[in-house]
């Protein structure tokens, strides 16, 4: 199998001979999707990496349109509360792919319990438990414990009805366990063990770019790597209970998952 020299990963990362763009614009420096919320009025808006600016939650509130947030600690819960928020998801640092954090770099690191535990005697709005989930058994005792609700995220991936690719899938349910690096997009996120984190999430690393400019090298990289039949830069984001991954589609997990929570 031919593999990619570090060397290579080092030049796209530090963007010696690639362009590095913005693969997506923020919601806040993007004011046409703001209108397009109001013009279709979607059941409720959820919002990750934080709450944009005023204006926006004003525009929401004047046209009763139900906003959400993530949160992984409690003064960010407070601040969602203060915010006019409808219900917060409490993503534990379980879940996979990018946390919640509202910056990166004040990330207290609690466990979906953990963060239920902290949320719930000082939160009215509805919590929604998220991160690592994956049994009946765990959605009900995270509802005994004071979640309205809880979010799955990992154990649908594998369903047909998901975009995820075969290749993808068969990875998934290969993977021995997860791990959080910032070195594929930029900013903190967990996913399934491979190159990126055993060789590229190296002590002595170059500093790479912000969240989301390297998320774009991130791609480039894994495009040339698979022009050369390597996959071992493909972004696989997943939970910490990846390994308890079931091959069911949609409609038998949601039966078996009702199952077990009775």
């Amino acid at each position: 199998m031919v593999r990619v020299p570090l060397s290579a990963f080092y030049a796209i990362w530090t963007g010696c001979s690639y362009t590095t763009s913005r693969p997506y614009a923020s919601f806040t420096d993007s004011p046409e999707l703001l209108e397009v919320i109001l013009a279709t009025r979607p059941a409720v808006v959820s919002f990750h990496f934080g709450l944009p600016p005023k204006f926006i939650l004003q525009a929401l509130q004047h046209a009763k349109i139900p906003y959400w947030v993530s949160v992984t600690r409690l003064s960010e819960a407070l601040y969602a509360q203060q915010q006019g928020c409808s219900a917060i998801i409490a993503q534990g640092v379980e879940a996979g792919g990018h946390r919640a954090t509202f910056d990166p770099l004040c990330d207290a690191g609690l466990s979906t319990e953990e963060l239920l535990q902290q949320l719930a005697p000082h939160i009215s709005l509805p919590i929604i438990s998220a991160g690592g989930v994956m049994t009946g058994g765990q959605i009900t005792q995270l509802l005994t414990q004071g979640a309205s609700a809880v979010q799955l995220g990992t154990a649908f991936i594998a369903c047909q009805e998901s975009a995820a690719s075969d290749q993808l899938r068969q990875r998934l349910f290969m993977a021995k366990g997860t791990q959080i690096t910032d070195v594929i997009s930029g900013r903190p996120a967990r996913g399934v063990m491979g190159r990126w984190q055993q060789e590229i999430d190296h002590p002595l690393r170059p500093a790479h770019a912000d969240y989301p400019y390297s998320y774009a090298l991130a791609k480039q990289l894994d495009k040339v790597a698979n022009a050369q039949g390597v996959t071992d830069y493909q972004v696989c984001w997943a939970g910490t209970g990846v390994t308890a991954l079931r091959p069911l589609d949609a409609l038998p997990l949601m039966q078996t998952l009702i199952a077990e929570l009775n």
